[in-house]
């Protein structure tokens, strides 16, 4: 009686006791991340060159929320209302003017993906920035907010794993496996050369005319690579011109389903007029694609995307989809350059590049539509050694036959006892002999040992050891 009465109480303190010792681990988890990105982005604040008279801090929002401001000299300040934010600067700066004082604020990551909220406190005349681990970007409040890669390039904030996989995607290098630019003209050739024809200049001419009725089955052959088609966008098809006759156009799905098939990034350029380069117009133009020449070079997605902006029009690239094995971005004008009236702008807009594309012959694209190989799918697709065949699958056997021929003195016992071993006399001469031997040789090195091998492999090191001799 008196031991389970005393047993009782000890039970719950132990278990309070856990309870207590696994929430502090959350909260210290939580909170070394969150001080993780505080971290870095002080480390990144110090390192910033700026105009004389700006105050550079960095700072990390908790719930709350309260505000945590720290300058470069490693100084802190917590900031929970109104009235403590507008002392801030004045504490952390010091002897500086107010009237002469600019604020640049480096926020940690955590803050803009988790509490975006948050900023609407900060003050309105500060300028912000990102703070990630591959590096710092001019922050713009949208809605919605964008974090500015360069002046004709911004990505959009949203959640972690999204920004995270554009980022990684704009980084890829598009040409290391190919870069096929497509003209759609019927009766063209139903399948792609294997490489860039010549021109006749002798330059490598980069636009390859293919048979849009055909282009389905021709991306088989481009596992890898990257086409880029042009033409207009409605209504689930993609309409393109031809040199004569009335406009065609195919169905945008069955594009996009065939590209995910064959493992092809697909980029469609969605242009007014749906021309498509290397055609002429009515003033015997010749249709080039904007930033054609910067397609060859051998840079990532965000100089291709960087050669199709210009600076009056910025880029904002936003995912779209995501799935283990696809990504969908799509870029357009930033929304700085967009209205209220998007249905008035979006069809000017269209009409200008209509007219653009006719009077100088480039193909003014109005939206970029990108359907990529994932990320984690194209680490997959380095890792393999053999195409079609899962990495783990051939990395995992590539391993049980290390392991299999480690146990290979007991496994061959046993295929033995499985598979006898041949009589030279059933058979009439030696070359069906050792034909037969052969197969069984094979079937047990690319079949049995590999199988066998968890099992076998243990065997044959204990029967080692115990035949090893004992020290004296």
């Amino acid at each position: 009686m008196s031991t389970a009465g005393n047993r009782r109480p000890y039970i719950g303190r132990k278990w309070l006791g856990r309870a207590m010792w696994l929430w502090a681990m959350i909260v210290c988890g939580a909170a070394s991340a969150a001080d993780e990105g505080l971290t870095r982005a002080i480390e990144q604040a110090v390192r910033m060159v700026v105009p004389d008279g700006t105050v550079v801090l960095a700072a990390a929002a908790s719930p709350g929320p309260h505000w945590t401001f720290v300058n470069i000299k490693g100084e802190r300040f917590t900031s929970a209302t109104p009235d403590e934010m507008k002392r801030m600067p004045g504490v952390l700066a010091p002897g500086t003017k107010e009237a002469d004082q600019r604020l640049l604020l480096v926020l940690a990551e955590d803050t803009v993906f988790s509490q975006l909220e948050a900023l609407a406190a900060l003050p309105r005349s500060a300028s912000l920035r990102l703070s990630t681990a591959t590096g710092v970007y001019a922050l713009q409040e949208g809605p919605p907010p964008v974090a500015q890669l360069n002046l004709k390039l911004r990505v959009e904030i949203g959640e972690r794993a999204a920004f995270d996989e554009v980022l990684a995607q704009l980084d890829r290098s598009l040409a290391r496996r190919g870069i096929r630019i497509i003209s759609l003209e019927p009766g063209a050739p139903a399948i792609f050369s294997p490489r860039p024809a010549i021109d006749k200049m002798g330059k490598p001419d980069l636009i390859e005319r293919i048979d849009p009725y055909r282009l389905k089955d021709a991306l088989s052959g481009l596992r890898g690579q990257t086409v880029l088609v042009t033409g207009r966008l409605a209504d689930g098809l993609l309409h393109f011109q031809v040199p004569s006759g009335p406009d065609r156009n195919i169905v945008t799905a069955d594009l996009v389903a065939a590209a995910e098939q064959h493992d092809v990034n697909l980029i469609i350029l969605d242009a007014a007029a749906g021309r498509q380069p290397g055609t002429r117009n009515w003033l015997w133009l010749k249709a080039e694609l904007s930033g054609h020449a910067g397609l060859a070079a051998d840079s990532g997605l965000d100089g291709l995307l960087a050669t199709l902006s210009t600076d009056v029009w910025p880029l904002t690239v936003r995912l779209t989809k995501s799935t283990t094995n696809r990504t969908t971005l799509i870029a357009m004008p930033s929304p700085a350059a967009k209205s209220t009236t998007g249905g008035i702008i979006d069809a000017l807009t269209r009409a200008a590049a209509s007219v653009s594309s006719d009077v100088t012959g480039r193909i003014e694209s109005t939206a970029i539509h990108m359907h990529l190989v994932s990320v984690a799918r194209e680490r997959e697709l380095d890792r393999r050694l053999i195409t079609g065949l899962p990495s783990g699958v051939t990395w995992g056997y590539l391993a049980l036959l290390i392991i299999g021929a480690l146990g290979l003195p007991v496994s061959w016992l046993w295929w033995n006892k499985l598979w006898p071993p041949e009589n030279r006399a059933e058979y009439e001469n030696a070359f069906g002999y050792q034909a037969a031997r052969a197969v069984k040789l094979a079937a047990y090195g690319a079949l049995f040992m590999p199988a066998t091998a968890i099992a076998s492999a243990p065997l044959a090191l204990a029967a080692r050891l115990k035949r090893s001799p004992q020290p004296a």
